[in-house]
């Protein structure tokens, strides 16, 4: 049950940001969830991985801010 209600939660505010982020694209681009646009699964796997780089990086410039350097994390 509160699964249900975290996922309505999410949604409801994905919908939100999703309409925040029509109104900066140009009327050209259409914002689209992956669950509503027709895909394969190539276009599934290629979403996530490219989603997986940019939260790796994320860390690593989250590390780099508190002072780890590439020498230090490669040590680690």
């Amino acid at each position: 049950m509160a699964l249900a209600l975290q996922t309505t939660q999410f949604e409801a505010k994905l919908k939100k940001a999703m309409q925040q982020v029509k109104l900066i694209l140009d009327s050209e681009k259409c914002a689209q969830l992956p669950s509503d646009e027709h895909h394969s699964y190539d276009d599934k796997f290629s979403l996530v991985e490219r989603f997986t780089h940019l939260t790796l990086a994320s860390q690593v410039n989250s590390l780099a801010s508190l002072g780890l350097d590439q020498g230090k994390l490669r040590q680690a």
